[in-house]
C-alpha cells in the first residue's frame, strides 16, 4: 500500500490532506501487476478460502480544501475503478488523522507525542478522532532543552553536539516519549518556526520529525516556508503524513 501525494500549492499556503482507501477482492496477479503499473502498491491479505485474497490501496492528496483534494485523486481513482470493476468491496474517505487512528486501532497500538515547534498541534489533530483515548497515552510539549532532557530522556550530549533542531534530537524525543508512556509508537517534532532564531546552517522553516514504532526509528527533514503559524500547521500535517506512511 502506498500513499501518493500531489500538491498545487505555494509554499506559504496551508493545506489539508484527504486519503481514499479502496478495498477489493483479488485472486488475479495480473490485476495487481496492472495496479503497480499505475504507481500504486496494494496491501494484500491472504485468506484460507480457496485462492481468494483481499487487498487495499490508499491514495492521498493535499490541497487547500477537500474539493481540490478529491479533484486531484479523481483521475487515478477512475482508472483503478475501471480496472477493478466488480471486485471493489468498499471505498472509504479519511482525513489524515482519522486514517492514522484507524490504523492504530486495527493494529492495537498506542501512541504518545513529543512536540517542540508544533506546540501540541500533532496531539490535537489525533485527539479529533472519536475514541482517541483508546490509542493515545499522553503528549509532551518540551520547548526547552531542559524539558527535552528531563521528560523525554534526550541525551545532553546529543543536545550539545547536534542541537535541539536535529535529526538526532527528533529521534531521541520520539523514542523517549514512547518509552516514558510504554506506548508502541512515538512521534516528535522539533524545528525553527520563526520569525527569528534561524541561521545559515539552520534556517527558519527547518523542522525534523522523528518516529519510533516498536523498536524501529525514522526521521524526516522538512524545509518549510511561510509565516510562523503556517510553518507550524504544515509541519504538523507533514509529520502526520510521515507517520501514516510508516504505519502501513
Amino acid at each position: 500500500m502506498k500513499i501518493l501525494t500531489e500538491s498545487n500549492l505555494l509554499d506559504n499556503e496551508r493545506y489539508i490532506i484527504i486519503i481514499k482507501e479502496l478495498s477489493f477482492k483479488s485472486s488475479d496477479s495480473d490485476t495487481l501487476h496492472k495496479l503497480r503499473e499505475l504507481g500504486v502498491i496494494p496491501s494484500v491479505t491472504e485468506t484460507n478460502v480457496g485462492k481468494a485474497a483481499f487487498a487495499s490501496v490508499s491514495l492521498g492528496a493535499k490541497a487547500g480544501d477537500r474539493y481540490k483534494c478529491v479533484e486531484l485523486l479523481k483521475p487515478l481513482l477512475e482508472k483503478m475503478c475501471s480496472l477493478l470493476g466488480e471486485c471493489i468491496l468498499e471505498e472509504k474517505e479519511y482525513s489524515l488523522e482519522d486514517y492514522i487512528m484507524e490504523k492504530l486501532v486495527h493494529k492495537n497500538m498506542r501512541i504518545s507525542t513529543a512536540e517542540s515547534c508544533t506546540g501540541g498541534k500533532v496531539a490535537a489533530k489525533l485527539i479529533n478522532y472519536p475514541g482517541a483515548s483508546n490509542c493515545i497515552d499522553c503528549g509532551f510539549v518540551t520547548y526547552s532543552n531542559e524539558a527535552k532532557e528531563k521528560y523525554l530522556n534526550v541525551s545532553r550530549d546529543t543536545l550539545e553536539k547536534y542541537g535541539a533542531v536535529s535529526s538526532q534530537t527528533a529521534l531521541e524525543m520520539a523514542e523517549g516519549v514512547a518509552r516514558q508512556a510504554n506506548a508502541h509508537v512515538g512521534i516528535s517534532t522539533t524545528g525553527i518556526a520563526g520569525p527569528s532564531g534561524g541561521t545559515s546552517q539552520k534556517p527558519v522553516g527547518l523542522v525534523y520529525v522523528g518516529i519510533y514504532i516498536e523498536g524501529k526509528s525514522y526521521f524526516k527533514k522538512l524545509l518549510l516556508k511561510g509565516e510562523r503559524n503556517v510553518v507550524r500547521d504544515n509541519a504538523t500535517r507533514e509529520a502526520l503524513l510521515f507517520l501514516a506512511e510508516k504505519l502501513q
